[in-house]
């Protein structure tokens, strides 16, 4: 377990670098599906790396005669070292499985409650094949693997941008990019890199969505209005991908 957990912090350490040139390289341009390539190439590039150890040249200042005399006493030590695990390690990995354990926790009751929600609302397949839940309590727009969960409020007076929008994230398959993410997450909980990935990766999503109702002759500012409107959040947005995350612009034609 003490070397998985030396592994992990290595892929974590990797994972804050590789974010920090995409942070400096990549996070203000607009071609928005490399940047989700991105990023979602950092995940296993992090976990890869690691497996290659750097090799180091170490000067020879010892004879052959020294070192091979010294074997015995070093082989004694590190059996008194192994027969003894300092509690300070034990504690860390304690912490470790702990907030793994928490994550996954926290992760099955949001998974859950979003299924308990979807089966409480009408399905409809409209015709396009998407499959519809409308649901008659205020919240949010979300899909979520195939799935549009919608407000009766929204689906009577907003259908085409918001079903425009959420079909993008589906077709463009996101939900398992995010699946991804939460997967590092959950090994690197400890790692602000990997929270500030996923939330990077959300923000892609969303403006490549953007790109997709733009595209097929929504009104910039009629749309813009409606990000504002509805960027109320969503209890789901830990998983899912929904319209209300609110864009300073919308990087397109509102410039």
């Amino acid at each position: 377990m003490g070397a998985f957990f030396v592994y992990i912090l290595k892929a974590s350490v990797y994972l804050a670098i590789l974010y920090l040139f995409y942070s400096i390289l990549l996070s203000k341009e607009t071609f928005y599906r490399y940047n989700r390539t991105a990023l979602l190439l950092l995940i296993p590039l992090s976990f890869i790396l690691p497996l290659y150890p750097v090799h180091t040249a170490v000067p020879e200042t010892y004879s052959n005669t020294t070192i091979l005399d010294s074997l015995p006493a070093i082989s004694y030590i590190e059996n008194e070292s192994q027969s003894k695990i300092p509690i300070g390690i034990i504690a860390v990995l304690s912490i470790y499985l702990i907030g793994i354990l928490y994550f996954i926790t926290r992760y099955v009751c949001t998974i859950i409650k979003l299924l308990r929600l979807i089966r409480s609302g009408e399905k409809y397949t409209d015709s396009d094949g998407l499959s519809l839940v409308v649901i008659s309590q205020s919240i949010a727009p979300f899909s979520w693997f195939g799935k549009i969960v919608i407000s009766k409020a929204d689906f009577q007076n907003h259908r085409r941008e918001i079903l425009l929008h959420e079909s993008a994230h589906i077709r463009k398959h996101h939900s398992w990019d995010l699946l991804a993410a939460d997967l590092c997450i959950g090994l690197q909980w400890f790692n602000p890199a990997a929270w500030l990935l996923k939330r990077e990766l959300q923000t892609v999503h969303e403006y490549e969505a953007d790109n997709y109702v733009l595209e097929q002759g929504i009104d910039a500012k009629q749309y813009q209005l409606l990000l504002i409107k509805r960027s109320v959040g969503s209890k789901f947005y830990y998983i899912t991908n929904h319209t209300a995350v609110q864009r300073k612009n919308l990087r397109h034609d509102l410039n």
